[in-house]
């Protein structure tokens, strides 16, 4: 179960899928200083699919985590979570 900030509630042991890419989203563009519309510049995402994603209410489909993570410099196993799915981008 998430709480308020969409972070999961201190009984869970696992975070959830779309949490977590949430939160590694936040982060990336955060370490990266941008605004949401720099990041939209940045990755060609629309600003309302990358801020939904960060706040965890969709999970987005292939094609805009490979634009996300080519913006940010990343590979899309990172947003996943599992380094060890070889995908490209």
């Amino acid at each position: 179960m998430l709480d308020m900030t969409g972070y999961p509630s201190k009984g869970d042991n696992a975070e959830m899928p779309q949490a977590m890419l949430a939160r590694k989203l936040r982060v990336l563009r955060a370490e990266r200083g941008l605004s949401l519309r720099k990041a939209s510049e940045l990755t060609g995402v629309d600003i309302h699919t990358i801020s939904d994603t960060e706040k965890g209410k969709h999970m987005p489909w292939d094609h805009t985590l490979a634009k996300l993570a080519k913006g940010y410099g990343v590979p899309v196993s990172e947003l996943i979570g599992d380094p060890s799915v070889p995908l490209a981008i």
